[in-house]
């Protein structure tokens, strides 16, 4: 029988069992959340038992190593760490959820409080774009589903458009913004947008592009329309900011946000004329 208690959910089983004799209980369980992605319960039938489950189990994972796998001519140590990188990258990506990114430490760990950073743009996107390009989208399309939020954080910054966080949670909220490095590492922005060019560029995705990832580029430009200050003498001048090195001090103009943001402001300008178009 079953009981659903304020704490526990299980089930009770009873069997007459006879001595030297073997038996074997499998319990097969499925996890859900609220989100739409993973709400259905999939039907497990009788026949479901651990022997079946391991065999479909393995078979998914020799496909995925199969389009993932990259074999070196070298010693069996740098074989080992590369397959566990990738090994690592396959289980974290959200293959099957458009909902959710890549927290920090993965899955290993709860520091940063699983929020995410540039590093699943800047760092691990070209993996997924060229092994697992439906992962790619998926992380492409939360931060494209995270553009509300990143209007009111530009808005709370006093910036116009739209301003993706340093340290985002869930539901694109920025979680570091009482730190001089959330107020200051604002290359993040620019960085999104370069990873939807290339996810757009690589998998040919024009609808994306168009529904989604157009206004993107357009709103961060308008971001960074605010965020500079006119210099003396003329230009303009990227003021209190932070270059990829964290550890470095506050500084402006730093040269790769600017590079960065050169790109956002080109991509913005031809997004408007292809949806005016």
């Amino acid at each position: 029988g079953g009981f659903d208690e304020e704490n526990a959910v299980g089930a009770t089983f009873s069997a007459q069992a006879a001595k030297g004799c073997e038996y074997r209980l499998d319990k097969l369980c499925q996890v859900v959340t609220s989100r739409g992605a993973d709400k259905a319960i999939v039907p497990m039938s009788g026949e479901a038992g651990f022997d079946s489950l391991l065999e479909e189990h393995c078979a998914k994972w020799a496909r995925m190593w199969r389009d993932a796998d990259i074999e070196l001519d070298g010693c069996d140590e740098d074989q080992a760490a590369l397959r566990f990188n990738i090994y690592t990258l396959l289980s974290n990506g959200p293959s099957g959820d458009p909902s959710v990114s890549i927290g920090a430490r993965g899955l290993t760990h709860a520091r940063y409080k699983g929020c995410y950073f540039w590093d699943t743009e800047l760092f691990m996107m070209p993996f997924y774009l060229l092994a697992q390009p439906g992962t790619a989208r998926n992380l492409m399309q939360y931060r494209a589903d995270a553009l509300p939020a990143a209007r009111g954080h530009a808005l709370s910054m006093g910036g116009a458009g739209a301003r993706y966080p340093w340290m985002a949670s869930y539901d694109g909220s920025e979680q570091c913004e009482s730190w001089d490095i959330g107020a200051s590492e604002v290359h993040i922005t620019a960085d999104i947008v370069y990873a939807m060019e290339q996810y757009r560029q690589l998998a040919g995705d024009e609808a994306f592009y168009q529904n989604a990832a157009a206004a993107v580029y357009i709103e961060t430009a308008r971001f960074w329309a605010s965020r500079y200050s006119p210099a003396p003498g003329g230009g303009w001048n990227l003021l209190f900011c932070k270059g990829p090195d964290e550890y470095c001090g506050i500084t402006s103009n730093n040269l790769y946000t600017n590079h960065l943001v050169r790109h956002n402001l080109r991509l913005a300008a031809q997004a408007a004329e292809d949806l005016r178009r």
